[in-house]
C-alpha cells in the first residue's frame, strides 16, 4: 500500500491531493485487525501474534 501511494503522489497536482491520498491509507491501515493486536500486544507487555496471510 505505501509503494501504490508513493506512487500516486508523485504525479500529484498538489500538496492538497497528496494529503488525502495519506489520509485515506493511514484510515485503510488503521481499520486492520493487525493495528488492534499490535497495540493490544504493547498494552500486554508481550510480543504481537499476526496471522499470516
Amino acid at each position: 500500500m505505501t509503494k501504490q501511494a508513493i506512487n500516486a503522489t508523485m504525479d500529484s497536482p498538489s500538496l492538497d491531493t497528496m494529503t488525502q491520498i495519506e489520509n485515506i491509507t493511514q484510515m485503510l491501515c488503521s481499520t486492520s485487525s493487525d493495528i488492534t493486536e499490535g497495540i493490544q500486544s504493547f498494552f500486554d507487555k508481550r510480543k504481537p501474534k499476526y496471522p499470516l496471510m
